[in-house]
């Protein structure tokens, strides 16, 4: 008997995972992105470098390498330092600006879901 199977439903899916600071990944999504990742090409794009502290750069690298752990391609993480976009308590984010940016990377790099 022939398997009605068709391409979409075997084929690799790019996912994106949006998230606002370097942790989220792991914090909030680890095991969710484990179960995806074997079947799944995964993007994750962080809104910020989570520089509150003055630590961005530090953070954005810990993103990265939290990624890599989790077997997401290095070249998949993208984290933002967009001056509308910065970290801290009583910061308000537009959600005019996340929509363009994430409109973009979705068109960019053709993310299914």
């Amino acid at each position: 008997k022939e398997s009605n199977l068709n391409s979409d439903a075997i084929r690799e899916r790019k996912i994106l995972l949006l998230i606002a600071h370097p942790d989220d990944e792991c914090m909030f999504f680890g095991p969710s992105l484990l179960e995806l990742v074997p079947k799944n090409r995964i993007h994750v794009l962080c809104l910020s470098i989570g520089n509150e502290s003055g630590l961005g750069e530090i953070r954005r690298k810990e993103l990265e390498a939290s990624c890599v752990t989790l077997g997401i391609d290095v070249e998949n993480v993208s984290s933002l330092d967009h001056q509308s976009l910065q970290d801290g308590p009583n910061n308000s984010w537009d959600s005019n600006v996340i929509s363009t940016i994430l409109d973009d990377y979705v068109n960019k790099n053709d993310i299914d879901m």
